[in-house]
Parts: C-alpha cells; structure tokens; sequence
C-alpha cells in the first residue's frame, strides 16, 4: 500500500483491528534495519507493506520487480497529471505499478470527472 507519511500507522491500526491483517510501515529506517538482519528485499515480505509516496518513487525500481496481488494507492488524487514531465512522483509510481492491478483510493472529488489525469494503465 501506497500512502501519503500522515497515514501510515492509521493504516496499519485499521487493518490490523478490523480485518486482522498483519501488515509492515516500511520506511528509510525499517529498510535498512530488515537488510542489516538479512533480509535483501524488504518489499517482498509476505505481510502487507504500506509506505509512504515518495518512499515507493525512491524505490521504483525494486517495487517494479515484484509480482503484486494488488497495489492500493490512498490519497491517490495527489498523483494526478501523471503524464505531465514535471510529476515525477506520479511517473515514478505509475511505472513502479504498471502492468499491475489497483486499487486507487481518495475521499478528494475530482473537479472535471472527464480529465485523462489519474489514467493509471494496467
């Protein structure tokens, strides 16, 4: 899972009390801490991983290799314009999920419901 830093824990709280998910924040820090234990690729935990937006851009590349069941983006309307040069935050996590399926969520209407803006491709 994808989420802005302010949302992190609250995500982790509400799967862990609702659906009994257990579920990993995964930031700079818990990344190096889980590779100084041994573990190469945090990402592939078997848990659900939520981190935060520019945590997932930094890590594209790594993020492009592994085979998700589902990315779930919040706050997704602040990647709109993914196709504009200067989002390189949205450019960065579009072509990191590509190919994959998702899950976008926000609670933020769209001001013109017909724009291309969000137009994540599979």
């Amino acid at each position: 899972m994808i989420s802005p830093a302010s949302l992190r824990k609250q995500w982790t709280l509400e799967l862990s009390e609702k659906f009994n998910l257990p579920s990993i924040v995964l930031d700079a820090k818990t990344y190096k801490d889980q590779q100084k234990l041994g573990v190469p690729s945090p990402f592939r935990d078997k848990q659900i991983i939520i981190c935060f937006m520019h945590f997932a851009a930094s890590k594209a590349e790594e993020l492009k290799q592994i085979s998700w069941d589902l990315a779930v983006i919040d706050e997704a309307h602040k990647l709109r314009n993914v196709y504009r040069e200067s989002n390189r935050l949205g450019q960065r996590i579009r072509w990191a999920t590509e190919n994959r399926k998702k899950l976008l969520l926000t609670a933020t209407p769209l001001q013109n419901p017909y724009s291309n803006s969000m137009a994540f491709q599979p």
